[in-house]
């Protein structure tokens, strides 16, 4: 499989204004149909809320949502993310691959008959292939960013122990037949947010390391960068 990096082309807003999604146990909504060709991918970035009451106590209750894909051509479902409990406006965000989508949401049994769910701000980005990068090459597996971190104080060395889902990396080698290429691409929006389909699945993430010294490769121009991404090692698409 080709590895290829895109960069955001259009804004397309599917929902704008406040609406209510889902309401009370066992609920399901699905959006309009997102259809993605095949030489594009799609981001989506869409804001959610949950109301829900707590027990006689002041506690938690166990209800969960669930934000979804489904896949129109082969009907399957795959969970993107799972919120217990009351959520004050959170933003999501997701890549979807070539195909046909509905994005969802599905209460549990949990909710009670009050308890709601909103959405609004409902947008996504078409993304299309860098017109700079011609190969990419020295790819590594999705590399996972937990564990200890270091970071230089005036005191010395503090050391902090991360957990839970921190994202990942991915590092590759961008490769350019001409200097006017390696140019537009430093000019060009890479430093916004890009999307990375490979063999590990799809990622989105922001590129680091571009600022580094380019190296030559006899015409070549290459540069070492990372993709710095929300979703877990080896989850790509199907989830987070």
């Amino acid at each position: 499989m080709k590895t290829i990096l895109y960069t955001r082309d259009q804004e397309v807003i599917m929902y704008d204004p406040q609406q209510t999604v889902c309401e009370g146990p066992s609920a399901t909504w699905f959006s309009r149909t997102i259809s993605v060709a095949r030489d594009k991918l799609v981001m989506i970035a869409l804001d959610f809320a949950c109301s829900v009451a707590l027990t006689a106590t002041g506690e938690v209750r166990k209800s969960q949502m669930i934000i979804v894909v489904k896949n129109v051509d082969t009907g399957k479902i795959v969970e993107r993310m799972k919120v217990r409990g009351s959520r004050t406006w959170t933003r999501a965000f997701f890549p979807l691959d070539h195909g046909n989508y509905q994005i969802g949401f599905i209460t549990d049994e949990n909710y009670r008959n009050a308890d709601k769910v909103y959405m609004k701000d409902f947008y996504y980005h078409d993304y299309i292939a860098s017109p700079n990068i011609d190969a990419i090459g020295s790819l590594k597996p999705p590399k996972q960013l937990a564990g200890i971190q270091t970071f230089d104080t005036l005191e010395g060395t503090m050391r902090l122990q991360r957990i839970g889902n921190k994202g990942c990396e991915i590092e590759m080698t961008l490769y350019f037949k001409t200097e006017t290429q390696y140019r537009n691409f430093v000019r060009s929006r890479h430093d916004s947010y890009m999307v990375l389909e490979c063999n590990y699945g799809v990622y989105g993430g922001y590129l680091a390391g571009t600022e580094s010294d380019p190296s030559t490769d006899g015409p070549l121009r290459l540069l070492r960068v990372k993709l710095l991404s929300p979703q877990r090692a080896g989850v790509g698409v199907d989830g987070m």
